[in-house]
Parts: structure tokens; C-alpha cells; sequence
């Protein structure tokens, strides 16, 4: 298990069993266990292999009955990223890097991108986190998934490397597996200078929702044919469902 602050997380891989403890704030936080997934072993031709905290049960395919990663999840992808709670997501997929062999064998993380337009107001605790400039105060706009990623970074102790862009913002609710392949296509690119820092390594990428992998299958071509990444792994908080 590991431990940062308020929060508790440990993966009992022998029962699949994932707890989360929120030690300070249980009456306003999130606390409790659920089945834990790790490694889903998936076929994508470019992506060696996906491994999840739990399912992601969506609210409506089951009303208001959601998982412990979900109700995580739904916190932090509102359009006020609550960074309280993506301390224990983190945690987590740290935990996850640590325990299996070719995640704790990885050379670097990396993370899927939002588009400019889609960065999200941070909060902590559901206050909001501002900067002053000239006498103003204005919001701290960041990239969800850039937050978390920098956490599992500093929780699992491997270097983070921005790879990619995402060059326009979209939606893939509702979108056939065509029509996600045809999207990703024009929103993706590699870093030109992150090549170097790529070339020959081993790659996690770091995302928050699986649900078919295009996307990070993409992004493991992208990272496999232009950058020359040895393999490419995704860590996910939850898997679809």
C-alpha cells in the first residue's frame, strides 16, 4: 500500500481486492473496497498490453450505483478538476507500476493530452486554486491528466515525458470504433522533441478511462513508429464497462 497525506491505498492482488482509505476527511472523501482488474490483456496491434484499477460503471448504464474508482473518476473529470481526489487515482497506478514485472521494468511515463480548450479549473478540496498577476486573481487551469500523471511519476519514481499534442478537441461518446480511429487520427501527434527521451525505451502511458483503446493504441503507433519506443504499456484508472 501506499500513502500520501489524507489518503490510504492498497491492491490486495492475491483476493482482487483495491481499498481506499481516506484517513482525515472520510466524511467528505471517499472510502472503501472494490474488485480490482489489473492486467486486461488486450489484443491492439501496437499496444503490448492495458492494466486498470477497476471497472468504470457509468451512471447510465446503472443509474446512480457506481464503482470506487468510478465515483473517483467522476470527481476529477468534472470541469472543476477536484485534485483531492485524483491523489488516490495516483496512488493506485503507482501501485499497480510497482507490482507487476514489465511496469516496474518501464523507462518512462508519459500521459494522453488535452486540447487547450478542454484544460479544467483546479480545486482542492472544492476550493478553487487561482494566481495573481497585476492585482487579479484569476483560475489555475490545468491538464487533468498531466496532474495525475506527474503524482503516478512521483509515487512510482520513473521520469515523465510529455509526448504528445492533442491538436483539436473531440468527443468519443456515442462514436462507432470506425469513427474513433478516423478522430484520433487528426488529434494526435508526437513531441518532436521528446524523441530522444523515447528512442528505445519502455513506455507507460497513463490514461483515466479504457474503452475500446484507440486512443492509446494510437498513441503507441505514434510512440512505436516515430519514436522508436521499444514497448508501450497503458495504466489506466478504470476500464469501461
Amino acid at each position: 500500500g501506499l500513502s500520501f497525506d489524507d489518503w490510504s491505498v492498497s491492491i490486495d492482488f492475491t483476493n482482487s481486492i483495491i481499498h481506499i482509505d481516506n484517513l482525515k476527511y472520510s466524511f467528505r472523501g471517499i472510502a472503501g473496497s472494490g474488485v480490482y482488474l489489473g492486467k486486461i490483456d488486450v489484443r491492439h496491434e501496437f499496444l503490448d498490453n492495458v492494466f486498470a484499477l477497476q471497472r468504470y460503471i457509468t451512471a447510465k448504464r446503472y443509474g446512480t450505483i457506481r464503482s470506487l474508482i468510478t465515483n473517483l473518476i467522476y470527481r476529477v473529470k468534472n470541469d472543476e478538476f477536484n485534485a483531492y481526489f485524483a491523489i488516490p487515482l495516483a496512488l493506485g497506478m503507482a501501485i499497480v507500476i510497482r507490482h507487476y514485472p514489465e511496469l516496474r521494468e518501464a523507462d518512462v511515463i508519459t500521459f494522453i493530452p488535452a486540447h487547450h480548450s478542454e484544460y479544467r479549473n483546479l480545486t482542492f478540496h472544492n476550493k478553487p486554486c487561482k494566481y495573481r498577476r497585476d492585482e487579479e486573481e484569476f483560475p489555475v487551469k490545468v491538464q487533468h491528466m498531466e496532474f495525475i500523471a506527474y503524482l503516478v511519476h512521483v509515487f512510482a519514481e520513473k521520469p515523465l515525458v510529455q509526448a504528445f499534442a492533442k491538436k483539436k478537441a473531440f468527443k468519443m461518446k456515442d462514436k462507432t470504433l470506425a469513427e474513433r480511429r478516423e478522430v484520433v487520427k487528426e488529434a494526435y501527434s508526437i513531441i518532436e522533441t521528446s524523441i530522444d527521451d523515447l528512442k528505445e525505451k519502455r513506455v507507460i502511458i497513463i490514461d483515466d478511462i479504457y474503452t475500446t483503446g484507440t486512443t492509446l493504441n494510437y498513441c503507441a503507433m505514434l510512440l512505436k513508429t516515430i519514436a522508436g519506443s521499444k514497448r508501450v504499456y497503458g495504466v489506466v484508472a478504470g476500464r469501461a464497462y
